[in-house]
């Protein structure tokens, strides 16, 4: 693993470049939709790892033999590979630090990069802004026209990777309210989505990265699924992870708590405006969407306390 870490060196042991981060989970069990570069098959005889195709094509071109069997390929071998890719396809590189073009057209660049990837390891987008940064006189001046934010989760365009990451709808917003209206992005947006809760159980934002100063994730919060996660995680019993609050909840108990009065507020709001409501604080709140009347504000109250029984115990 250390090795994977570090990343390919030459037999002399001198850098080639940069390996996966520990924690990136660069490895998966080939299920389509599942990350990794090195996905792995059920084998009679145990696993065997299988090369994402993606590489394994690049492979088989490259040595123009398509019956390459990666697997074969030895320290020695893939050191003299990459330095016969280089030469051979140094026209492709997308690497360039020099940036004027871009600087004098007026335009603005986005960039952004998941710690977790899992196809592309996070330290080429470091090093590349790195050498931008010092070639473009220096972070601060090339702010201005590019900016680049780095996230401690997610993976290779997608939010399968455990931590926040952004969303390509937040990260498009950010450029467009930079480009159309001179909104200077300072944070984006970012989440972490547990696809079989089907809901956000990580919010939060990604500062404006810097290589002078730490780069922390700004107002990380934990939402109601996140607990539910962690209960289930925790084999917990099904009767511990009903919400706090209920049908028989009474609606003073419920104002009384943050959580409880946000969700209230955000559904039920213009009723608890209302002066008449002071009578009803000490009912229960099933009690209070059988007595309305008004079928539509029967339903708003029913959908607070669908969102009430979501809130987890404290």
């Amino acid at each position: 693993m250390k090795l994977i870490f570090d990343g390919p060196r030459t037999s002399a042991g001198d850098f080639l470049w940069y390996g996966f981060r520990p924690g990136v989970r660069f490895w998966s069990s080939g299920v389509l939709g599942e990350p990794g570069i090195l996905p792995y098959k059920q084998q009679p005889a145990g696993m065997e790892p299988q090369l994402n195709e993606m590489a394994n094509a690049f492979w088989a071109w490259f040595s123009r033999d398509y019956k390459l069997d990666w697997k074969s390929i030895g320290y020695n071998d893939f050191e003299n590979y990459f330095n016969q890719c280089r030469l051979e396809f140094h026209c492709v590189e997308s690497n360039n630090p020099n940036l004027l073009g871009l600087k004098k057209s007026g335009a603005k660049l986005l960039m952004t990069m998941a710690v977790g990837d899992d196809t592309i390891p996070s330290d080429n987008a470091l090093d590349y802004y790195r050498r931008v940064a010092e070639r473009m006189g220096g972070e601060a001046s090339l702010n201005e026209y590019m900016r680049f934010f780095m996230s401690p989760g997610g993976g290779h365009t997608d939010l399968v990777q455990p931590g926040l990451s952004f969303t390509l709808a937040d990260g498009m917003i950010a450029l467009m309210n930079w480009v159309e209206d001179g909104i200077i992005p300072e944070e984006i947006p970012a989440i972490q989505y547990d696809f079989d809760l089907n809901a956000e159980i990580l919010t939060g934002k990604i500062a404006l990265y810097s290589l002078d100063k730490s780069n922390p994730a700004l107002g990380v919060y934990e939402t109601p699924a996140y607990q539910k996660l962690m209960d289930v995680k925790n084999n917990k019993p099904e009767a511990d992870i009903i919400g706090r609050f209920n049908e028989e909840s009474i609606i003073s108990d419920i104002m009384a708590d943050e959580d409880g009065m946000n969700v209230l507020k955000g559904h039920i709001g213009a009723l608890l405006d209302n002066p008449m409501m002071q009578n009803a604080m000490g009912m229960k709140i099933g009690e209070l969407k059988k007595m309305i009347p008004v079928p539509s504000m029967q339903e708003k109250v029913g959908e607070a306390i669908a969102s009430l029984q979501e809130l987890s115990p404290k």
